[in-house]
This record gives C-alpha cells, sequence and structure tokens, in this order.
C-alpha cells in the first residue's frame, strides 16, 4: 500500500474531482499501475468495493469538449492540406506572389507542428501544449495572409485560408471550456503529486528550456529569416539551412521532453552533465536563426557537431544504466 497515493485519492475525492480521472490521471500521468490505484481506492471505500474496470474509465475520461476539439483541429489540417494541394499540386502557384510560392511548404511545416501540439493536449494532457498551439495559429495567420491574401488578386482564393483559421477559433472555444480546464485540471493535480519525488532537472529545467528555445527558434524562423529570404532570395542556403536545424533540434526536444521522462523519477550525478550539454546546444541553436551570428552558429555545428553527438550519447547511455527497474516501472 501506498500512503500517499491514498491521501491523494481522498484529496481529489474531496474536492469533488471525479472517480474516472483520478484513474486516468494516475496512469496515464503518473505512471502508477492499475493494480494500485484499485488497492486504494478499494482501502477508502467504506464498503471496500474495488473501482469499475480502469481500462472503461480510462476510455470515458475524455470530456466531449476534448473530443469536438481533437475533430475540428483535424478538419482545419485537412482544409489546409487540401488547399495547398489543390492551389499548388494542379499548377496554380504561378498565380501568387513569387515569395509565397518560394516558401510554400511553410504552412507543411505548420501543418506538423499544430498536429504535434494536438497530440501533446490530447494524449499526454500537456496544458502548456494549448498556449504553444495558439501562437502557432497567430503564426498561420501571418503565412496564409501574406502568402494568400497579399499574394492573388483572386476574392475566392484569398478567403481560403479563412475556413481552417476559422476552424481553429471554434476548436479553441471547446479547448478553452471548463469541462476541458476541469480535465487538465485533474492532470495538473496528478503532476504535483509527483513533485515532491521528482527530479527537477528533468522534470523541470530540461522540459522547459527546450520549450522556449522552439518557440524562439520558430518565432526567429517565421518572423525574421523568412522575411529576409523574401528580399533576398540568394540567401536560400542559409535558409534550409536553419530547416534542418530546426528539424534536428524537435527530436531533441521530442525525445528530451517526452521519451526520456521517467528519468524525472531518479537522480543522477550525471544530470549536471546533461543540463550543460543540453544549455550548450539550445544556445547554438537560437545563434543559428539570427541573422549575421549564423555563421557563429554554423561553425559551432560544424566543429562541435560530432564531440557533442559523442558526449550526449555516452551521458545517456550511463544515465539509462543508472534509473533502477522500479523507477523507470512507476
Amino acid at each position: 500500500m501506498h500512503p500517499e497515493l491514498t491521501t491523494y485519492i481522498q484529496t481529489q475525492l474531496a474536492l469533488g474531482i471525479s472517480q474516472d480521472i483520478i484513474i486516468n490521471d494516475l496512469s496515464a500521468q503518473g505512471g502508477w499501475p492499475l493494480a494500485d490505484i484499485e488497492a486504494a481506492f478499494a482501502g477508502i471505500s467504506p464498503f471496500g468495493a474495488a473501482p469499475a474496470s480502469p481500462q472503461a474509465i480510462l476510455q470515458m475520461a475524455m470530456p466531449e469538449s476534448i473530443k469536438y476539439f481533437i475533430g475540428l483541429m483535424g478538419l482545419s489540417l485537412v482544409f489546409v492540406g487540401t488547399i495547398l494541394f489543390a492551389l499548388f499540386g494542379m499548377g496554380a502557384a504561378h498565380e501568387f506572389s513569387n515569395s509565397f510560392s518560394e516558401v510554400g511548404f511553410a504552412p507543411v511545416l505548420l501543418i506538423v507542428l499544430q498536429g504535434a501540439c494536438v497530440y501533446q493536449i490530447t494524449f499526454v494532457r500537456n496544458d502548456r501544449a494549448k498556449i504553444q498551439l495558439v501562437l502557432l495559429f497567430l503564426c498561420g495567420l501571418f503565412i496564409f495572409g501574406t502568402g494568400f491574401i497579399y499574394g492573388t488578386d483572386s476574392l475566392v482564393r484569398a478567403l481560403l485560408p479563412l475556413i481552417p483559421l476559422i476552424t481553429q477559433l471554434l476548436a479553441f472555444h471547446y479547448l478553452f471550456s471548463a469541462s476541458a480546464n476541469e480535465w487538465f485540471g485533474g492532470a495538473k493535480a496528478t503532476r504535483q503529486l509527483q513533485e515532491s519525488r521528482e527530479n527537477s532537472k528533468w522534470a523541470k529545467f530540461i522540459p522547459g528550456t527546450n520549450r522556449n528555445t522552439l518557440m524562439g527558434a520558430l518565432a526567429l524562423f517565421i518572423f525574421v529569416d523568412t522575411p529576409i529570404l523574401f528580399a533576398a532570395p540568394d540567401l536560400a542556403a542559409f535558409w534550409f539551412e536553419m530547416l534542418a536545424v530546426l528539424v534536428v533540434f524537435y527530436g531533441f526536444y521530442c525525445y528530451e521532453n517526452y521519451t526520456a521522462r521517467h528519468f524525472k523519477l531518479s537522480e543522477s550525478k550525471l544530470d549536471v552533465w546533461v543540463v550543460s550539454l543540453v544549455s550548450l546546444r539550445n544556445m547554438v541553436v537560437i545563434l543559428n536563426f539570427i541573422p549575421f551570428i549564423q555563421i557563429l552558429g554554423i561553425a559551432c555545428i560544424i566543429f562541435g557537431g560530432v564531440p557533442f553527438l559523442v558526449a550526449y550519447a555516452a551521458l545517456i547511455y550511463f544515465r539509462y544504466r543508472a534509473v533502477p527497474a522500479s523507477a523507470e516501472s512507476v
């Protein structure tokens, strides 16, 4: 029996949090085995009865507002893909401005990033991803506004981007509804339960600095570097280098923020070195998106990229070996 688990369940029940949300939070976010959750509920139940089937409860936990949000966001991304296929796949790109035609894949990148945010919101229940999705929506306004509204003299085609944008606005209505906020609130309460035994380096610092770096790099890439490409197309090689850096960094971001998140349940002396490498890497990433200083960032990658990867891989390997099996399974 786990006293902290029993105390948490009693506290949540006293706050009026439903049993299905508690089970979903403890299982999906806290990593608690379903057998322990059932035992804890049975221990505090006045009749000693076990809760309903956890598998069924986990399926019922998602409120209707989140389901509507998923459907509308999916519909919006399908609209964007259809518009791009119709306008570019069928040879209509010549009717748009040259600048938009040269970077027609920018909306594709937007679709990928928005899809990643939807995944984090609905399956990881990361409430911070809600703000990231709103920022990406604003980026979409910029991209489609400059590419379609000012890039064509056809009113119909100028209004086409409004369809997915309005659909996303409607999706946000459900994302920030009361039932959705309660759903995220349960996940937040579960995270508070874990804070007392979490490694702050993996639980807060590394995910936080990665999120800030990703959003900063995206802002520079879309609002600074892409307009420079419009004005000077001969700098396209540097723009593609930035795009490659963004893709590679997003791979590190996904691994450290989600795949390796079990490291937060254990302590290791190696974490200080991991934090140092992550901080140095993120600084170099930002350098690659700052005009003129980008040359320094490229030099750091060329001369320091291989040593960084070797040191990083070695630290992660020994970090895995340092984690007890019980910590990974909790």
